[in-house]
């Protein structure tokens, strides 16, 4: 629950900040959109993986977080160093 919380909360104002130029109701549009859809996917995915074994569907969902989550981090580090270089 934490690193979901953690993840919603710095998602949200990454992009508002990386995106600014686009406009903030088009970027929180598109996320909501994104947020919407991937929940329809992931939790017909989930029901399936659930039938076969409740457990692995935690499991599942556990590294899934944690590879976002890192996904992330990652794309925010590359950020960082582009900025760095330009300035």
């Amino acid at each position: 629950g934490f690193l979901i919380a953690l993840n919603n909360t710095v998602t949200p104002t990454y992009m508002s900040e990386r995106f600014a130029s686009y406009g903030q109701g088009k970027i929180m549009g598109l996320q909501t959109s994104i947020f919407c859809l991937t929940n329809v996917i992931m939790s017909l995915i989930g029901s399936v993986i659930a039938v076969l074994s409740i457990k692995l569907t935690m499991i599942l969902a556990g590294f899934l977080v944690l590879c976002s989550i890192m996904w992330f981090l990652g794309v925010v580090k590359n950020t960082l160093a582009l900025e760095k270089q330009t300035s």
